[in-house]
């Protein structure tokens, strides 16, 4: 009945030791902060065969206001690391842009030269002609 309690039913591998007292939490993984459910510890004791409910501690998965702020870390981290390299490329981007601008005219000549050399590019015109009697 509180919208702060969630109950979920997962799946595990059978070999995976889910125990009474195992801890369970909210952790966010990648790079935009996907919520995976981790269990954890727990004593070992024998198996009841009975499917164990776990309950998270108070506060135990992070609020999504502070999983979105770990995944603009992230994002900061990595666009830091690779500030050179994307300078770089922007850059070379800037130099191909004003090259191909520059020889516009000149590619605009090559691609006609091949049109006409394949015979590509627009149809020749059809000619019609009226063949209808005089008046």
């Amino acid at each position: 009945d509180s919208p702060r309690r969630v109950n979920a039913t997962i799946s595990v591998a059978s070999s995976t030791p889910v125990r009474a007292d195992t801890k369970v939490g909210l952790e966010f993984q990648g790079l935009t902060g996907v919520p995976v459910i981790a269990l954890e510890g727990g004593k070992l004791l024998s198996n009841t065969g009975e499917v164990p409910t776990l309950i998270a501690e108070q506060g135990a998965g992070q609020s999504m206001t502070q999983a979105a702020r770990d995944a603009l870390r992230k994002v900061d981290s990595v666009l830091s690391e690779n500030s050179e390299p994307l300078k770089d490329t922007i850059a070379n981007f800037k130099v191909f842009s004003e090259g191909l601008a520059r020889n516009t005219p000149k590619l605009d000549s090559i691609i006609a030269g091949v049109e006409k050399m394949t015979g590509g590019g627009t149809s020749p015109q059809k000619i019609t002609y009226d063949l209808r009697a005089a008046r």
